[in-house]
């Protein structure tokens, strides 16, 4: 009988490890899952472009990382490339900021004017002029007017009108995927035009953000 004692306490003691080693694993496993769920929410999401309306700079099915918290912290600045929740439907949109809020944008052929300024975008190719009448655009006190790249095959502010800052989930940050085409987004500058909102419309922006 005595020979049995020690048996026993192995088995107990072999049953305890087990369970400590699986709530050890699931302490682990959550941690995971709460953690990535907060980097989705709130730091980054990934995305996947689809369709060609933003090119030449991005592509059918390139991998894209969005940086949701830059927002939270300053307004969208003028030439961003941001995923936004459109009015229209249930997908997401990727476009280039070009209007900030309460600026008149005017769209003659293929040349943008913004409160009369010409926006000079080196990053596109040159298309030449087609002899079309100019169409303005006012942008709301909390709105962003955007376009796709290419601005021939894309459905953008000129047929949804501007964007209202509380749908849009963040600014294109890393295109990830194909490698080939690894790269951190930059955002250009444009000659004689303000880079980003007034303090005013910054106070009213970063109101209507959603946490």
């Amino acid at each position: 009988m005595d020979s049995l004692e020690p048996q026993s306490e192995i088995k107990s003691s072999a049953s305890t490890t087990t369970w400590t080693s699986f709530f050890e694993l699931i302490k682990t496993v959550s941690f995971v899952l709460v953690v990535a769920f907060l980097i989705r929410h709130y730091l980054v999401q990934p995305f996947v472009v689809d369709g060609a309306s933003m090119e030449p700079n991005f592509h059918h099915q390139e991998y894209i990382l969005v940086d949701k918290l830059g927002y939270r912290l300053h307004t969208p600045s003028r030439g961003d490339v941001i995923v936004f929740h459109p009015p229209v439907s249930q997908d997401n949109f990727i476009k280039r900021i070009i209007g900030l809020p309460g600026e008149t944008v005017t769209v003659k052929g293929h040349q943008i004017f913004v409160d009369g300024t010409l926006v000079e975008e080196n990053y596109l190719p040159d298309r030449g002029q087609p002899d079309t009448p100019p169409t303005d655009y006012t942008v709301g006190s909390d709105e962003y007017f955007v376009m796709g790249d290419n601005r021939d095959h894309s459905k953008d502010s000129r047929v949804l009108g501007p964007i209202p800052a509380e749908r849009i989930i963040g600014r294109a940050w890393l295109v990830l995927f194909p490698v080939k085409n690894l790269t951190v987004v930059a955002t250009p500058t444009y000659p004689g035009l303000e880079t980003s909102a007034s303090t005013e419309a910054l106070v009213r922006t970063a109101i209507t953000q959603p946490f």
